[in-house]
């Protein structure tokens, strides 16, 4: 007993010096050292991006002779951003990716965040404008149901087309069928209902033309017009040449890139 009992106290004593040789060894700093502060920095630290957009890095120097070492670019996930020799970013996919500049031994990190682009309406008053253009143009035409003849406006003896009234009720209306036909490209609305459920209950006279794909009012408003198109193909031209129609409202929806269009022609 007592022998197991010497043995306990020199082990214990044993202990206790390794660790005071330890504690007394850190103390001296003898197996620790510390890293260098590195002599560079990124800005921005921190970026904000959307997918497809490109945005400059730079490098701060805080010491002059390392302005004249190349600086080497690199991203921690290529999939979400890529970054160039010169310290241009580019956002690919939704993510964080970290970009790292070195020069010769010293480093510095920048943290960037990738979002999708945000979906959002965008000003439509040039639409309107391209619309009452081609609407009140005179000698503007449309062929009538047998392609044998052209119903012209707008000239002596002939139907005189008034600019179509903006309507606010019409926009919120086109605002909503912009969105659906994201969902479903038809004149059906995504619930099974017809596309004039989503209109004002006040109306006498409906129409509607929609489109995706064109990037500006101008385009969408070409292709809407089908001047090269026969009777069965200018259903969105008479739509915009119909005396039955007064009011419109228009919207354009931007979702991934791609813009979805919507004319609401009505009448009260």
């Amino acid at each position: 007993m007592k022998l197991k009992n010497m043995l306990k106290r020199v082990s214990a004593v044993f202990i206790i010096t390794a660790l005071l040789l330890s504690c007394f060894s850190m103390g001296a700093g003898s197996t620790f050292a510390r890293a260098a502060s590195s002599k560079i920095s990124i800005s921005p630290k921190k970026l904000s991006m959307e997918k497809g957009d490109k945005k400059k890095l730079k490098v701060k120097y805080k010491s002059a002779k390392l302005k004249k070492k190349t600086v080497k670019w690199s991203s921690s996930d290529k999939s979400i951003a890529t970054v160039s020799k010169k310290g241009v970013v580019k956002a690919k996919s939704s993510g964080t990716v970290t970009i790292t500049a070195k020069v010769g031994k010293h480093k510095a990190k920048a943290r960037v965040s990738v979002k999708k682009k945000d979906d959002a309406f965008i000003d439509v008053s040039d639409a309107y404008k391209y619309l009452n253009d081609f609407r009140t143009k005179e000698g503007v035409w449309q062929w009538n149901e047998k392609n044998k003849s052209k119903t012209f406006f707008n000239t002596a003896g002939t139907t005189k087309l008034e600019p179509l009234k903006r309507d606010a009720a019409l926009e919120k209306t086109a605002e909503i069928r912009a969105k659906e036909i994201v969902k479903l490209f038809d004149h059906t609305r995504p619930n099974g209902d017809d596309c004039f459920g989503a209109y004002p209950e006040d109306l006498t006279a409906m129409g509607e033309n929609i489109a995706a794909g064109f990037n500006s009012a101008r385009d969408v408003t070409d292709a809407w017009i089908e001047e090269n198109e026969k009777y069965e193909g200018q259903g969105h031209r008479r739509n915009m040449l119909s005396k039955d129609f007064t009011l419109v409202g228009i919207a354009g929806y931007k979702h991934n890139g791609v813009i979805y269009w919507v004319q609401c022609f009505g009448r009260r």
